[in-house]
């Protein structure tokens, strides 16, 4: 509990990015532990800011961080759907637990990621002497970029696309849809994801005749 504060402070400020990334991969592990729920909850929401930091090395070093966190919001959001499920006006009626599940799952990472750069453009973030990303990279792209390795969602995105074409626009009575500007941000997670899919596949694809050859000759790739 006394390390942790100065841990955070580390890992937002610290003009060495290995040293950043050192603290937030040891305050991953604390939070495993439960010492940071007993934390003000403005600092845990500190360190999520990060996901929109500048420094690519930093973003991703946030993921195990944000993946505890993100649980802990999906569980809240299970239970308060427990207490009303049992409604006949609540349409969820008819979704599956499985199904609820996910969509819970989805609605907690957007309203982490909207809240989250809300708090930033608010000015009073400070999390970093580095700025965050620019606008021409978007805050989905630095997002999925930085959480792809942590959130199986967003590898597995054939799941958003069913979650996407939901009629979302009676979210305010039904809690596992997605406000106008969730909606938005999570289309261009969407579209964040289906790139860095692409991308992967053509790198993986350019590896190919080098592989064959190098089988074909039984010598290195050419």
């Amino acid at each position: 509990m006394r390390i942790s504060s100065r841990l955070i402070e580390i890992s937002l400020r610290d003009v060495d990015t290995n040293v950043r990334i050192n603290a937030l991969k040891a305050l991953a592990l604390l939070d495993k532990t439960g010492i940071l729920q007993d934390e003000d909850d403005d600092q845990r929401n500190r360190v999520v800011r990060v996901v929109f930091d500048q420094e690519p090395r930093v973003r991703r070093a946030v993921g195990e961080f944000v993946k505890g966190l993100l649980a802990e919001k999906t569980e809240t959001l299970e239970s308060t759907w427990s207490a009303v499920k049992g409604s006949k006006k609540k349409r969820g009626s008819k979704v599956s637990e499985k199904d609820m599940r996910t969509y819970l799952s989805w609605k907690a990472f957007a309203s982490m990621m909207v809240e989250t750069y809300h708090e930033l453009d608010s000015r009073e973030a400070g999390t970093s002497t580095a700025p965050a990303v620019s606008v021409s990279m978007g805050r989905a792209t630095a997002a999925v970029e930085a959480l792809r390795g942590s959130v199986e969602g967003l590898t597995n995105w054939q799941e958003l696309v069913d979650y996407l074409l939901l009629d979302h626009s009676t979210a305010e009575d039904d809690m596992w849809l997605l406000e106008d500007e969730e909606e938005d941000f999570m289309i261009q997670v969407l579209i964040a994801c289906i790139k860095a899919d692409t991308a992967e596949d053509v790198s993986s694809f350019g590896l190919f005749p080098l592989r064959l050859a190098a089988d074909q000759t039984g010598g290195e790739p050419r």
